[in-house]
């Protein structure tokens, strides 16, 4: 006879694994730090790519359209505005990354202790039916081994029990 709450159980947790098992899959591989470092490490290369790519752009316009004559000081000016932006633009977005990466690493191990927690249940519902089974089968085999001297101790047992 098939167990309802293991069953209910085991569909959850196979729902689990196919909804959210890919999201998951590379958090169970890193610590807190190492995870939320990894992904600063990615948004700095893609910041530091974009904030290149932007700057250019708008210096080839600033060149091609509306400045003329570039002296030096006009050319170092930009220059510096540039590493300016540069540099806050890569320290907020870097602050919002490691934020969001912070919080999707808890939440995701949050959602694999309660698949841990499931694991434990089911573990502990099989354990209990083992326990509820066991006594039944050592008493059956022992009334096979001896069948006259302890069958009326045996149908006692068995009859209280169901």
């Amino acid at each position: 006879m098939l167990n309802e709450e293991r069953v209910r159980l085991m569909t959850k947790m196979a729902m689990f694994e196919k909804r959210e098992g890919k999201e998951i899959a590379p958090i169970l591989n890193y610590t807190k730090k190492d995870y939320v470092s990894s992904r600063k490490l990615i948004a700095f290369l893609i910041g530091t790519v974009l904030y290149g790519g932007l700057y250019g752009v708008s210096i080839a316009a600033l060149c091609f359209t509306v400045i003329v004559n570039i002296d030096r000081i006009t050319l170092l000016l930009m220059l510096l505005v540039g590493v300016i932006g540069y540099l806050l633009f890569i320290y907020l977005y870097l602050l919002i990354v490691q934020r969001r990466a912070t919080r999707k690493f808890k939440r995701e191990t949050r959602k694999i202790e309660n698949y841990r927690r499931a694991w434990d249940m089911l573990e502990a519902l099989y354990r209990q039916e083992e326990l509820d089974k066991a006594p039944k089968l050592a008493e059956e085999q022992k009334a096979l081994e001896h069948p006259t001297e302890e069958l009326e101790d045996v149908e006692e047992t068995l009859g209280t029990r169901e």
